[in-house]
């Protein structure tokens, strides 16, 4: 059987559904990966004061057949990942070069690391939703909301029915008019917000279906919402832009979806131009 890959990044994700001692677990595998991958796992429970019992089972959750298997897919990350983010990362001595070159190169790392936990199979989904859509709402929040805009001004050339909000008081407004065929795409950099919270909850009353594209989710979320997008984050210094580079992810993954809704229209219009010509073709 076939062990599960990027299992840091995974952990981040998944991080607002571990329980109370699992989170307690994360936290210490995050904060130090290259020293977690030399504990036994009887040092590790020690050292958190907890069963070891619990050590196993977060491995388990996590897809793997016990601890040593989660350790050895640690170390391939690390040679690459966590190495690769300490060397990006910006110092004081830095010049011009150096920064725009990290930068870049952030940038280009937080792509990789996005696609290889994407799920395309949601994307199409989430493309069948838009598509059979009366009208598809973008709801920004916090740094977010300018993806927002960027997607309505983005989608105005599809033929669908689009328009975005930042303001809390007219997204729970527009909310509330949103029907069953509508769909709502909720941008956050993370699902814990409360303003995210109460829109959410104001779209799932009209049974609209809820496009969610975040960087955390949680076991709550993906009850309530009908797709969950996610992006990943990458844990840099505190000077680092990391709110920017999550929200270029975001931008692209826009693109990606307006790119394959528009392909779809295109294969609808196809479909339709040659039954037609048939049709003539017959007469």
């Amino acid at each position: 059987m076939t062990q599960p890959q990027n299992c840091l990044r995974r952990i981040q994700q998944e991080y607002d559904s571990f329980s109370k001692t699992e989170k307690k677990i994360a936290d210490y595998v995050i904060a130090a990966p290259d020293s977690f991958v030399h504990k036994t796992i009887d040092e590790v429970a020690g050292e958190l004061n907890i069963a070891i019992s619990s050590v196993f089972r977060f491995t388990k959750t996590m897809g793997y057949k016990g601890y040593q298997a989660m350790k050895i897919a640690i170390v391939s990350e690390i040679s690459d990942s966590v190495k690769g983010i300490v060397e990006d990362q910006i110092e004081e001595l830095d010049d011009e070069e150096n920064i725009t070159e990290k930068i870049f190169n952030q940038n280009i790392r937080m792509f990789k690391e996005s696609i290889k936990v994407m799920d395309f199979g949601l994307i199409k989904k989430s493309v069948q939703y838009m598509l059979n859509a009366g009208q598809v709402h973008f709801y920004g929040f916090g740094s977010s909301s300018i993806v927002a805009l960027d997607a309505q001004h983005k989608f105005m050339d599809s033929g669908l029915n689009t328009a975005s909000y930042s303001d809390l008081h007219m997204q729970l407004k527009a909310a509330t008019m949103l029907r069953k065929d509508d769909v709502a795409i909720l941008i956050s950099q993370s699902s814990s917000e409360e303003q995210f919270n109460k829109v959410l909850d104001e779209v799932k009353a009209t049974e609209a279906k809820v496009i969610v594209i975040t960087n955390k989710s949680n076991a709550k979320l993906q009850k309530k919402a009908d797709v969950v997008l996610k992006t990943t984050t990458m844990n840099y210094s505190e000077n680092d832009p990391n709110e920017t580079i999550s929200r270029i992810v975001q931008l692209s993954l826009i693109d990606s979806i307006y790119a394959n809704v528009m392909s779809s229209k295109d294969n609808v219009v196809k479909q339709t131009f040659g039954k037609l010509k048939n049709y003539l073709v017959k007469e």
